[in-house]
């Protein structure tokens, strides 16, 4: 009686080992979701006077985030600057199926203060502001298969890189986005990168890239966007500069539906849980129909050795 008693708990222990080691990695186990917010404003304002004596101030004004909520924004009041401001924004969502990531600046034309001027015949003034925000996440196509498989993953997406200025001299924008590919040490795979600068690049596009990566492997995956806008006012002639800037990017990361190694995977993210793969339930499922299987073995050889007696 031990030794069936032994056999039968060594049976119903591995088939929940059978059954244990088929589920896909958690998303536990993965690099946690971050973030990198860094927000500007600064101004260099010269005031001349009839003497032909002239007086020059900076002011700038700087925060910087770390794992921010989903949206910051800071006017560059602090900059000595009305209507300049910068800010970011970002989804998010767990797990980051679907991130979008942005970013804006504005650089306005008008000081702080009704008696800027004060005594002076007139001014000129320089504005830059900017905002950044890179946001990372770790993702990994989960197999049943233990081997690491070589699979093309799909990552598709849009951005948009808008902006305007004054035509003038000193005038400017700057629209940045960018999606990095590294393994779970930090080493960079794969980079697409693109920019407009005053107009001279996309201003909205779509991308369709297919890296080649291993299953039940961790990678990271981070979006960067940049927004910088920079003016010149002259009160001289009466020129008020302006210019504004927006940086976004929306990706989506999926296996190849056409790459036979993605076959019963489910790609997994930081920071957030995933159900079971099918084939995984069919795999708990037949565990669950071993079990009753010993116990109606075990059973009916109890029944016939009663019988018997």
């Amino acid at each position: 009686m031990a030794v069936q008693m032994r056999s039968k708990i060594a049976a119903y222990a591995a088939v929940f080992l059978f059954a244990g080691a088929a589920l896909p990695a958690s998303a536990a186990s993965l690099t946690p979701v971050s973030y990198a917010v860094d927000l500007q404003g600064s101004s260099t304002s010269t005031l001349f006077f009839q003497n032909n004596q002239s007086t020059t101030q900076t002011s700038t004004g700087v925060t910087t985030y770390n794992n921010p909520p989903s949206a910051y924004s800071v006017n560059a009041y602090t900059a000595g600057v009305q209507n300049s401001v910068a800010s970011v924004h970002s989804s998010v969502s767990y797990p980051p199926l679907d991130p979008t990531v942005s970013a804006s600046a504005s650089a306005g034309s008008l000081p702080t203060g009704t008696a800027w001027l004060g005594n002076a015949s007139t001014a000129e003034l320089h504005v830059n502001v900017s905002g950044n925000i890179s946001y990372q996440y770790a993702f990994e196509v989960a197999s049943l298969n233990v081997v690491h498989l070589p699979v093309i993953v799909n990552v598709q997406g849009a951005i948009t890189l808008s902006g305007s200025r004054s035509t003038d001299i000193g005038n400017y924008f700057t629209s940045t986005a960018a999606i990095t590919f590294a393994d779970q040490h930090g080493a960079i795979l794969k980079t697409y990168s693109f920019t407009n600068s005053d107009g001279n690049g996309p201003t909205y596009l779509t991308f369709n890239k297919h890296p080649s990566i291993l299953t039940n492997t961790e990678y990271l995956v981070t979006l960067y966007v940049s927004a910088q806008a920079g003016s010149y006012s002259f009160y001289a002639n009466n020129f008020l500069g302006s210019a504004t800037a927006f940086a976004e990017i929306d990706p989506t990361v999926a296996c190849d539906p056409a790459d036979p190694n993605c076959v019963g995977t489910t790609i997994i993210y930081s920071s957030g849980l995933t159900t079971p793969l099918p084939s995984t339930w069919l795999m708990l499922l037949s565990g669950f129909v071993g079990l009753g299987f010993f116990a109606y073995r075990g059973a009916k050889k109890n029944a016939a050795t009663l019988a018997a007696a």
